[in-house]
C-alpha cells in the first residue's frame, strides 16, 4: 500500500474521505465495501485522510487519539485498500471551501466514493455528498454507508473514546473489532517494582495517545513477536502519563529503549494507597493472579 503526502495524479480511482480514527467495525464495513466497489470497477481503492485529525486542530486538546497515524495507516492497510492520502489538516485546508477541496481530488479522476454517514467537508462544514459529484469532471457515482449498529448503538469512535476513559476496555474492544493497544519506548522508572520482587517497565507513550481510566489491567504485552500476560497500571491524573507493566514469566534482559506494545483485556480495579510494601506486593500478586485468570499464560 502507497501513502502519500501530496495528491497523486491517477487515471481513476474509488475514493472514500474520513479521519477513520481507531478503523472500529463501522470503518472496516466502508472499506470492505470501498474494496468491493473497486474491484466491480477494475480502480484502486484510496483513502482521503488527514493529520493532525481535524478534531485536534480546531480544539488544541491532545491525548485523544485512539490510533496515530502510524497505527491508522496499517489498519486501513490491512483492509485491502491501494494507498492513502494523508493531507496536512492545517490552516490552509481548515479554510479551503467545500468546491476547492473537491476539485483538489480531480488528479485522482475518482469514478465513485462510498462515504460514510453524515458525511461533510470544507471550511464550516459546508460540503455535501453533492457538492463532490458537482464539483469533479467525471460526476461520480456516490454512495453513503449507514452506521454500523451493535446491539442497537451506532458504532463511532467518539462512543469508544468515551468508553476507554470509564475502563470499559472489553466493551470498547468489542467495537473496535480487536484489543485496544498502547505502544511506547522502555524509559527508566523508579525502580519500586524491582524492590518488591515484582519487576516493571515504563512506556513513553506520544502525548496524542489516549490513555484509558486510571488504574490496573490485565493486558498481554508484546515486543519482538512474543506475547506475556501482564499486569499494567495506568495514570491519567493531573498532568500524569504512567504506562507501567509487569511482564509475567519474562525474565530475560532490561528492555530499555525497545518499542513494546501492551494490548488491554479487562480493567482490574482503581488505584489504592497502601500502608507498607507488604501490602502493596501482597495486592500486586493478587493482580498477577488475576491477570493469569483473564489472560491465561
Amino acid at each position: 500500500m502507497d501513502v502519500f503526502t501530496e495528491i497523486p495524479e491517477l487515471s481513476g480511482s474509488v475514493l472514500t474521505i474520513g479521519v477513520f480514527d481507531g478503523v472500529h467495525l463501522g470503518h472496516q464495513a466502508l472499506l470492505a465495501r470501498l474494496r468491493e466497489h473497486a474491484d466491480r470497477l477494475n480502480l484502486p481503492a484510496g483513502v482521503i485522510t488527514f493529520d493532525p485529525y481535524p478534531d485536534e486542530y480546531f480544539s488544541g486538546r491532545v491525548g485523544e487519539a485512539l490510533t496515530l497515524p502510524e497505527e491508522r495507516h496499517a489498519l486501513i492497510g490491512a483492509s485491502g485498500v491501494d494507498f492513502i492520502v494523508c493531507l496536512a489538516f492545517d490552516d490552509h485546508l481548515a479554510n479551503l471551501s467545500a468546491n476547492a477541496f473537491a476539485r483538489m481530488l480531480q488528479p485522482l479522476h475518482p469514478q465513485a466514493f462510498i462515504l460514510g454517514p453524515g458525511f461533510v467537508f470544507g471550511r464550516g462544514r459546508e460540503g455535501r455528498s453533492d457538492t463532490l459529484a458537482q464539483a469533479l469532471a467525471a460526476r461520480p457515482m456516490i454512495e453513503h454507508i449507514a452506521s454500523f449498529v451493535v446491539n442497537g448503538v451506532p458504532v463511532s469512535s467518539t462512543l469508544i473514546r468515551n468508553l476507554l476513559k470509564g475502563g470499559r476496555v472489553e466493551k470498547a474492544s468489542s467495537l473496535l473489532g480487536r484489543h485496544y493497544t498502547i505502544s511506547g519506548q522502555v524509559v527508566s522508572g523508579k525502580g519500586r517494582g524491582r524492590s518488591l520482587g515484582v519487576p516493571t517497565i515504563n512506556l513513553a507513550v506520544h502525548a496524542r495517545k489516549l490513555l484509558p481510566k486510571r488504574g490496573v489491567y490485565a493486558a498481554k504485552a508484546y515486543f519482538e513477536g512474543v506475547k506475556y500476560p501482564s499486569g499494567v497500571f495506568i495514570d491519567t491524573s493531573k498532568d500524569t502519563r504512567i504506562v507501567e507493566a509487569h511482564l509475567i514469566g519474562y525474565s530475560g534482559q532490561d528492555l530499555y529503549e525497545k518499542v513494546v506494545t501492551i494490548e488491554l483485556h479487562s480493567y482490574l480495579r482503581p488505584p489504592r494507597v497502601f500502608r507498607s510494601d507488604t501490602e502493596l506486593r501482597n495486592e500486586i500478586l493478587k493482580d498477577i493472579d488475576n491477570v493469569v485468570r483473564i489472560v491465561g499464560t
